[in-house]
């Protein structure tokens, strides 16, 4: 007996809880599966995508090993959410640049906040800018990218996700880099009791305006 699936063709906007009369269909037949706003834009709108940037002056990237990095994200243990990484951005402010690599960081078993003798010991936190702008919920992680950032001293093997490269004397003549842009694609997950931070093969001597977003889902 063939199944008979109820559509419905044109645009439909059904309210929450509201039990849809049936699935979208072209006016050929076809059945539409496609997103219509945007890979994130359900999340967005329920406001669980949180965006942290620096100023547009931008902040120097430092190298894997220092105990003060800038641009983290810290989920505290007990938050019940995952950070999942949406989006990457590094484009440079000013100075002249050497050559580096960047990319992120990791560390596990940072408690539920900073603290001393914990592997944060201090992260000043600033709230981070939500999808849905000038509203949306609250971030349960923990971010900044600008205030002053203690941590134990990173190590090679704490490098885990490559980002961008750097060549150096950028800035020095009309020779000028494009800017970085990278979507993670659900691919990195920060889950609660980690943090991540960005750093550089060297320090980045010029500044760079960065930004990270990602959205909250639980656990």
């Amino acid at each position: 007996m063939p199944l008979t699936i109820a559509t419905v063709v044109g645009p439909m906007k059904v309210g929450d809880g509201v039990q849809a009369i049936g699935m979208r269909q072209g006016s050929e037949g076809q059945l539409i599966v496609a997103g219509i706003h945007g890979k994130f834009y359900e999340q967005a709108k329920r406001g669980n995508v949180f965006i942290q940037t620096t100023t547009p002056l931008g902040l120097a990237i430092p190298i894997y090993t220092s105990t003060a990095p800038r641009c983290m994200l810290f989920n505290p243990s007990g938050s019940g959410k995952n950070a999942v990484l949406v989006r990457f951005a590094a484009h440079r402010a000013s100075g002249t640049t050497v050559e580096f690599a960047a990319g992120l960081m990791r560390i596990a078993n940072v408690g539920a906040g900073p603290a001393t003798g914990a592997p944060v010991s201090a992260l000043p936190g600033a709230a981070p800018f939500n999808g849905l702008v000038t509203k949306g919920n609250i971030s349960a992680m923990i971010s900044d990218f600008a205030g002053t950032i203690a941590t134990t001293a990173g190590a090679a093997g704490d490098f885990f996700y490559a980002l961008f490269h750097s060549y150096a004397g950028i800035g020095t003549s009309a020779v000028t880099d494009a800017g970085f842009d990278h979507a993670f694609e659900g691919a990195v997950v920060v889950p609660p009791g980690a943090a991540i931070w960005l750093a550089a093969s060297v320090a980045s001597v010029a500044l760079y305006a960065t930004t990270l977003s990602w959205e909250e889902v639980d656990v």
